[in-house]
């Protein structure tokens, strides 16, 4: 493994590592050490210590950023293990191994597959200092199921969203490898299959494509939506569960895509105002959220909800009314103290900076205005405070 650093690189990266880039590069030099792989190690090594700070303690290698980018993050990774367990598992897209080094945690045995040479042979480097014991090929993950006798209990694969001009693509089909292509051949190989897709792809989308789907985990960090999961089992005909989960507030909602036929009811903003958080949005759970909280809609296309007593445990962000008001910079400013304000937007005309500049406000300040349409599909401002 000649990309491997000498002992004196690694003793130099873990002595400067908290160091500013130049001075580090400046040092370097001064050594006769290979400044601009260190430099890249260094980066890396700061990108890890939040993504996945248990790893941030041991001597690893890093590749180029953009692997590390891509990669999962240590939570995500954990909430992956946390839904299946077995025997065994494949990561047929193994990466930089975040996600394949947390499963093994839940299967006495599993399987890393990579094709690209350096990645492939820097992760065997790492997991040897991490002391997991993970198989490891240097194979396309497809062709290693093709040619693998007897079965496994799980395959878990996270497909490229990237074309071979290394141009971004937004349709399961495009993704490489092709799932849908390749759905029968794995889910023979394996009683369940674990995907990954970006949250730009539409959860009803990919169920009009894939047989078998159990359950759709929708993941999000701090209200960020991250991935959106797929588990499949093998002959699977039931309702699909639907789990909207924000990993940093702890809250999960579920439910049935069957629940949406039911309408939540309308009503004008009466005294708390709520914004259900991404991975509830991006599931889809558009009336199932508000008639599970006995809420109200302010308009069917809103996604925004009301209520005249507070609930406590609502997955989102909850806010007092203080007034609802035309889209009018003289009736807005009664309510708005210092001509600031947060302002946000759900089925609303105008962006938030032609807002902005509409109601003659400043970003800031503890007040948050909703630009909105109502039930009878007049837009309005709703003035809150957060609660």
């Amino acid at each position: 493994m000649t990309f491997i650093p000498c002992k004196d690189s690694l003793k130099f990266i873990e002595e400067n590592r908290h160091l500013s880039l130049d001075r580090i590069l400046y040092l370097a030099a001064k050594k006769k050490l290979n400044g601009i792989f260190i430099a890249n190690q260094i980066k890396g090594l700061k990108k890890i210590e939040d993504k996945v700070p248990s790893w941030r303690d041991f001597p690893l290698i890093y590749p180029t950023t953009v692997s590390i980018e891509q990669c999962s993050s240590e939570k995500t990774a954990i909430y992956k293990s946390s839904l299946i367990k077995g025997e065994s598992i494949a990561d047929l897209t193994g990466g930089f191994g975040v996600d394949i080094y947390f499963l093994n945690k839940s299967f006495k045995k599993s399987i890393y597959c990579e094709l690209n040479s350096e990645l492939f042979e820097i992760v065997n480097y790492n997991f040897e200092k991490l002391s997991c014991n993970i198989e490891t090929h240097k194979k396309n993950g497809i062709e290693f199921i093709q040619e693998l006798t007897g079965n496994l209990d799980c395959i878990y694969i996270d497909p490229s969203r990237r074309n071979e001009k290394k141009e971004r693509v937004y349709q399961l089909e495009d993704y490489s490898p092709n799932i849908i292509k390749y759905s029968d051949l794995l889910l023979n190989k394996a009683s369940t299959l674990l995907i990954k897709t970006s949250p730009f792809l539409e959860p009803k989308d990919v169920i009009s494509k894939l047989k078998y789907i159990k359950e759709i985990h929708v993941v999000s960090v701090k209200n960020d939506c991250k991935e959106v999961l797929y588990l499949l089992n093998k002959g699977h005909k039931g309702a699909i569960k639907i789990h909207a989960i924000d990993l940093e507030a702890e809250k999960k909602f579920t439910f049935e895509y069957e629940n949406e036929l039911k309408k939540c009811e309308l009503n004008n903003p009466l005294k708390y105002l709520y914004e259900p958080n991404s991975a509830i949005l991006k599931a889809g759970a558009y009336e199932s959220v508000g008639m599970h909280y006995k809420l109200h809609k302010l308009n069917r296309n809103s996604h925004l909800y009301t209520s005249e007593k507070p609930i406590e445990d609502f997955p989102g962000r909850q806010f007092l009314i203080i007034a609802t008001t035309n889209y009018n910079s003289k009736e807005v400013s009664k309510y708005v103290s210092e001509k600031k304000a947060n302002i946000s937007k759900r089925n609303f005309p105008y962006s938030t900076d032609e807002i902005r500049k509409k109601l003659k406000l400043k970003d800031g300040g503890d007040t948050y205005l909703f630009a909105t349409t109502l039930k009878n599909n007049k837009i309005a401002i709703v003035i809150c405070r957060k609660y």
